[in-house]
């Protein structure tokens, strides 16, 4: 199934969607996750400050006592206060366990216990640089960092918390985003899809109204490049025709004194043909160089067959001109040859039309691998085995005040593009002819 250019962009559209949407995601995840452990940190920070001002509070009250009564030794320490405050934070629900620090990072010894698996510049890093601290490996408990002021200087506890705690509110978070995400990719998928089939569908009527003109600007260019040909291959016809019209008038000439049996002169009748078959070759010589120079086209048989029916349309009204379709039509023949070839034809047609005005004519052709025939047969009632022999000798005509020159230019002519004309059969129905062209050789 061909897939439309515009679904590639949405299928790009909908990937930078999921990108983004990833992205965002995971960003304001992490976000939410810092502010639970920043909770937590808020939370513990308020209980166990308030636990060490009452302990500090107590202990001094007594220390104060054993002041008055001059029992100075029984005064507390530094060490017995830490003790005093980790005790009372331990009964917080989710603490599992407090250690403390010096805030150099160096741990303190007490009695409920000392703790230096973590490195004291990783502590004194963390506590002068970031505001909440903390560590967590999966499947063990969660560190938090506290700095607690006392009386005497301040001091890091490290308090372990319960995994789950922090872990449940985590994966609440986590769903919560997985939901939200997919309902975005959801409604945006659907939304894009909308958008891009509806402007899918006008890319697509705008494309059919786009190759509805192309269609009828191919037809307008077609029926120009038509008229074109049409009136190219006309004047380079009537061209060759006018450049033979004064030696066929001499020869008519020397025909109509040689049908009264009057002297002619051999000479003169020699210098008449050299003369047509000059103007023919030098006809033909400035057709070749308008071609190679500047016109250069091709024009199909079809294109030829019309152009020729129209041409004799007018020669007679009872008469009638058709061609036989055939894939053979699609031969396509160059300028020249197409110039030459009109001429045959319509000279062919003239001459069926003249022996009898009703006559039908057929154009066909033949395409084989050796070689590429037209035929032209009529229903004029055929021609005489008498006057077959010389059928294209330029010095005799089958009709009375003819010049015999017709078929004789039309055999000259099929010779020059280069090829042959020859009469295949006749009998009273009619005559056929056959133009038998040979294929040009590779790179002529």
């Amino acid at each position: 199934m061909k897939i439309r250019k515009e679904w590639f962009g949405f299928g790009l559209c909908l990937l930078l969607l999921f990108v983004l949407t990833a992205i965002l995601l995971w960003h304001s995840r992490a976000q939410f996750h810092s502010q639970i452990i920043e909770s937590q940190y808020k939370l513990l920070d308020s209980e166990i400050s308030s636990i060490a001002e009452k302990t500090e509070l107590k202990l001094l009250e007594s220390d104060i006592t054993f002041f008055d009564l001059g029992l100075i030794e029984m005064t507390s320490d530094r060490s017995e206060l830490l003790e005093k405050i980790i005790i009372d934070s331990l009964t917080i629900p989710k603490v599992l366990q407090i250690f403390a620090y010096e805030m150099n990072g160096s741990s303190i010894p007490l009695i409920t216990g000392e703790r230096s698996s973590i490195g004291l510049n990783a502590v004194q890093t963390k506590i002068k640089t970031e505001k909440t601290f903390f560590r967590h490996n999966r499947g063990e408990c969660i560190s938090l960092f506290l700095k607690v002021d006392t009386l005497e200087k301040p001091c890091v506890f490290e308090v372990q918390l319960e995994e789950h705690f922090i872990l449940s509110d985590w994966d609440a978070i986590d769903r919560e985003f997985l939901s939200q995400g997919i309902l975005i990719l959801v409604s945006g998928t659907i939304i894009m899809f909308i958008i891009f089939r509806f402007m899918s569908i006008r890319i697509r009527e705008r494309e059919k109204r786009l190759e509805q003109k192309n269609q009828l600007l191919q037809k307008t260019n077609q029926k120009l490049a038509q008229v074109y040909k049409t009136v190219s291959l006309g004047a380079l016809t009537g061209h060759l025709m006018h450049s033979l019209k004064t030696p066929l008038t001499h020869l008519q000439i020397l025909a109509q004194e040689a049908a009264k049996k009057s002297a002619v002169d051999p000479d003169e009748l020699l210098e008449v043909h050299n003369r047509m078959m000059g103007l023919v070759s030098q006809s033909l010589h400035s057709l070749k160089e308008i071609e190679d120079q500047k016109k250069v086209y091709q024009v199909s048989l079809r294109e030829i067959f019309e152009i020729v029916i129209e041409k004799t349309k007018g020669i007679s009204s009872f008469g009638n001109v058709q061609f036989q379709e055939d894939n053979s039509l699609d031969q396509t023949f160059d300028n020249l040859n197409s110039a030459l070839l009109s001429p045959i034809l319509i000279t062919l047609i003239e001459n069926a039309f003249e022996s009898k005005k009703d006559s039908i004519v057929t154009l066909g052709s033949t395409k084989k691998p050796e070689e590429f025939q037209i035929h032209i047969s009529d229903t004029s009632g055929g021609i005489p085995s008498t006057e077959r022999e010389f059928l294209f000798d330029p010095s005799k005509s089958r009709k009375s005040g003819g010049t015999g020159l017709g078929l004789a230019l039309a055999h000259q002519l099929a010779q020059c593009m280069p090829g042959s004309l020859e009469l295949a059969e006749s009998n009273q129905t009619g005559s056929k002819f056959i133009i038998t062209l040979q294929p040009k050789e590779e790179g002529k």
